[in-house]
């Protein structure tokens, strides 16, 4: 997965024989590319755009996933990693960032993972068991004072457990190697 279109470009240049999901391909083109990559066992990597190819298809003939830049949504991450976790995956699914320790990237995940722990503070039971309290009742939503409120709640309150996982970073390979090897080659799929 990218969200630059110069970076799926540039993928796509290094990886020819790669199928692609972008953006400004029709649907029944990305539908295409999706069937290719379920049943041709010839195509073993497909280049897909965020934007496009986080919703509505299925990859289950891979069980890895590299993301090679980061979104700033995790619902987006969790999103494009759900097309290979679908009903019908018959292997172990793992997900990979390509991030390099000191670059704005890492900086990125950190950030990521600290909204994904905002999330899952929010929708822990206690959380909303908080916000049913007593005092929670005078609440006015249209002057913003839930929002203060739970903002407050998660302030005063650390985590009760960890995040139920951490995003897996691909260190990168040295100068030497090819980062993956060419899709007919590769073990990725």
């Amino acid at each position: 997965f990218a969200v630059h279109r110069s970076l799926q470009d540039g993928l796509a240049e290094v990886y020819p024989q790669a199928l692609k999901i972008t953006a400004d391909m029709s649907p029944e083109a990305r539908q295409d590319a999706v069937d290719a990559f379920q049943t041709d066992p010839t195509k073993q990597l497909i280049i897909v755009s965020m934007g496009a190819g986080k919703e509505g298809i299925t990859l289950t003939a891979a069980s890895n996933v590299l993301f090679c830049e980061l979104d700033w949504r995790p619902a987006d991450h969790d999103q494009a990693e759900d097309r290979v976790r679908r009903i019908g995956q018959k292997n172990a699914c793992t997900a990979y960032y390509a991030l390099d320790e000191n670059t704005i990237d890492a900086d990125q995940m950190d950030l990521i993972d600290g909204k994904e722990d905002v999330i899952q503070a929010a929708m822990a039971s206690e959380t909303f068991e908080a916000l049913r309290a007593p005092q929670s009742e005078n609440l006015d939503p249209e002057a913003g004072s839930v929002v203060r409120h739970l903002l407050a709640l998660l302030a005063a309150k650390p985590l009760s457990k960890p995040p139920l996982r951490k995003r897996q970073a691909l260190r990168p390979a040295p100068q030497h190697q090819e980062p993956l090897a060419p899709a007919g080659h590769s073990k990725m799929r």
